[in-house]
């Protein structure tokens, strides 16, 4: 097992700058639904905790529209508009223990490329789901294993898609 919870834990800085660049994202997103003709909201109540108080508050959300939740997943690889672009077979969700906890679930996850800016979505109802695998992965930020939901980059949906859908939950 790697043991990387040190760094993390440097006058917790680290962490702070990891979710400081993941509100960053947030916004690029939402900007760019707001640019498609949709109001956006964002949460506001953000608390920049330290690593060991990480999941003290599960209740977290990151955008907000017609009472659906979206969660912002920044990834550090480069992909483009479509989801035969990502550059993997599947792509982590989130941890099991992070979906199992969270409140509210969200709607739709999307990954946004930190290279390109470009957007794909996941859908998380219960269809989408249970085409979802689940994998036991090295987290290298985190230092450990812990099991994952996965999708298939062939589940994903476009940007575009993802703007028809939110237009429909008017």
């Amino acid at each position: 097992m790697i043991d990387n919870s040190e760094n993390l834990r440097q006058g917790d800085n680290n962490f702070r700058q990891r979710v400081t660049l993941g509100w960053k994202w947030q916004d690029y997103v939402a900007d760019k639904i707001e640019n498609r003709g949709l109001t956006v909201e964002r949460n506001r109540e953000r608390h920049v905790r330290k690593w060991d108080e990480r999941y003290k508050d599960r209740n977290e959300w990151d955008l907000r529209l017609f009472g659906k939740y979206i969660e912002v997943k920044g990834q550090k690889r480069a992909f483009g508009d479509e989801p035969y672009s990502f550059p993997l077979p599947k792509s982590i969700v989130m941890t099991v223990h992070s979906w199992n906890n969270q409140r509210p679930k969200p709607t739709m996850v999307l990954l946004v490329s930190q290279v390109t800016g470009s957007i794909l979505g996941i859908l998380c109802d219960e269809i989408s789901r249970k085409q979802w695998s689940i994998d036991n992965l090295l987290d290298h930020d985190r230092g450990f294993y812990d099991d994952f939901y996965r999708c298939d980059k062939h589940n994903m949906i476009t940007f575009n898609k993802v703007i028809d859908l939110l237009h429909g939950y008017r």
